[in-house]
């Protein structure tokens, strides 16, 4: 295990690793994509390697830990690796423009009508005004953010990127979130372990509409290891449905990005 996620961490910060430093990994995602019917990764001899479908690379990273991992910081954690070239990159202004790299001591805010800006620590002040945010989990949402419906009379947005980075949820513990999520069970999880002064998760009126029509089978079969036993009130309802139809949603859906 700890070979695949020392390899794994070669693609932090963007970086696009060659064939021959990411063996190990390369075999255990072929096999996994086989089994799982998915493509995650691009890679071939003598070329630089790119991760083309992050979330089902951390779906990937989560089967091999045991449990879920959304992050490279997370992945050093468990080998005990310090993101010391991360702060590099960070301290330097490099942030490349890609736009689901969030370093762990940035926060990617966008308030209606205007374009993301991305925040590093000594900034963050600027936005110590706002007491309401929506939280939204996937980079394409973020940035269609005005197409959802249910969310007009919102101003202010963070991208989480799944769990959010260090920054992001130390910003957010003392303020009013509405979290917009995957309807899925390791974004009910996410929910779940959030913490926030006043904490929500948006859920569509038609959402049971939404699984049966839109739903997605094999995310849920990956996913149903993550289950857990006890739910809020919040996400019961969503884990319910989840569990009635035996499908998964992801959020995309909302804005017609799917």
């Amino acid at each position: 295990m700890q070979r695949i996620l020392k390899e794994a961490l070669l693609f932090q910060n963007n970086e696009k690793p060659t064939f021959s430093k990411i063996g190990k990994l390369i075999k255990a995602i072929r096999k996994y994509e086989s089994e799982f019917e998915t493509y995650i990764l691009y890679s071939k001899r003598r070329e630089k390697s790119e991760i083309i479908n992050i979330k089902e690379f951390w779906h990937f990273i989560s089967e091999v830990t045991g449990k879920e991992t959304s992050s490279f910081l997370e992945i050093s954690k468990i080998l005990e690796i310090p993101q010391n070239r991360a702060e590099s990159i960070q301290n330097s202004g490099n942030s490349k423009t890609h736009f689901t790299q969030v370093f762990h001591q940035t926060i990617f805010y966008k308030k209606r009508g205007e374009k993301p800006t991305l925040y590093k620590k000594d900034e963050v002040a600027e936005l110590n005004n706002i007491s309401e945010f929506v939280a939204v989990e996937n980079g394409e949402s973020f940035l269609n953010i005005e197409k959802v419906d249910g969310l007009k009379n919102f101003q202010h947005f963070i991208y989480l990127g799944g769990t959010g980075n260090i920054l992001t949820r130390e910003f957010l513990q003392n303020r009013k979130v509405l979290f917009f999520l995957d309807f899925d069970i390791s974004s009910m999880n996410i929910f779940e372990d959030f913490k926030a002064k006043d904490k929500k998760l948006f859920t569509p009126p038609n959402l049971e509409f939404l699984l049966q029509n839109y739903g997605n089978a094999k995310l849920y079969l990956k996913q149903r290891t993550f289950l857990r036993q006890n739910y809020s009130i919040n996400s019961k309802m969503v884990i319910n449905f989840i569990l009635k139809y035996s499908l998964v949603l992801e959020q995309e859906i909302l804005h017609g990005e799917t």
